[in-house]
């Protein structure tokens, strides 16, 4: 579940940042399938903690965070907590970084966009040298929420947010729930990722990490053998 975490300032990404998200997807078929409603978000009635700017220099004492973080998405924020951000205009790019210590389950959101706001959430990977790879595109019309889901491995990652509308005073939150609950088989969610076992007897064990985990296995027969 996520919790509440006061706000975060907008900070404006670059243009060409965004050209190379689009030059990126543009050679890649998207890793996450786009979810039509967001499913992890948990509502807080605690009050809100006071406007909060990530410190940069914080960010680089962490010692998990391994590469030269993509220039205008210095500002690391934690997982497993849901930011406000205010104040945002039409046309605005929005990025911040976050890490994964290790292979986990991931919802990134985008949810509670006031009215007349219609914000889009791309998710990328930095290769390691501070470059984007585009994983995948939420895009829902008006104020529907956005969500991308997947298991990915240890590294460095950034929500980028567009302001396709915006009116006087809008606002959204943001976050990514993270979930390390998974077993060594993932991500094997889809027939196209599916695990493949050797040609031998197979005992494996594993889990369902969540209500709609489907795990795939695949496997060739080479001596037309019977299958039980």
């Amino acid at each position: 579940p996520l919790k509440a975490a006061g706000n975060v300032q907008p900070t404006q990404a670059s243009a060409a940042l965004k050209q190379q998200l689009l030059k990126g997807a543009q050679l890649k078929s998207p890793v996450f399938a786009v979810k039509a409603k967001a499913d992890s978000v948990v509502e807080d009635h605690t009050t809100p903690a006071p406007v909060t700017q990530v410190k940069k220099a914080d960010a680089r004492q962490a010692a998990v965070v391994q590469a030269a973080l993509v220039p205008g998405c210095e500002t690391t924020l934690a997982v497993n907590q849901l930011y406000t951000v205010n104040g945002v205009q039409a046309g605005n790019l929005l990025c911040y970084h976050f890490n994964l210590p290790k292979k986990a389950r991931i919802n990134a959101l985008l949810v509670g966009q006031t009215a007349g706001t219609d914000m889009s959430l791309t998710l990328f990977q930095d290769d390691g040298q501070g470059n984007p790879i585009p994983l995948g595109t939420s895009n829902n019309p008006g104020t529907g929420d956005e969500s991308l889901s997947g298991v990915l491995p240890a590294g460095d990652y950034y929500w980028f947010m567009e302001a396709n509308a915006a009116v006087s005073g809008s606002s959204f939150q943001f976050g990514v729930a993270v979930d390390a609950n998974i077993d060594a088989f993932e991500p094997n969610d889809t027939a196209d990722t599916a695990f493949k076992l050797p040609d031998t007897l197979n005992y494996i064990s594993g889990n369902a990490d969540s209500l709609n985990d489907v795990d795939y296995f695949d496997f060739t027969a080479v001596r037309c053998q019977s299958v039980g």
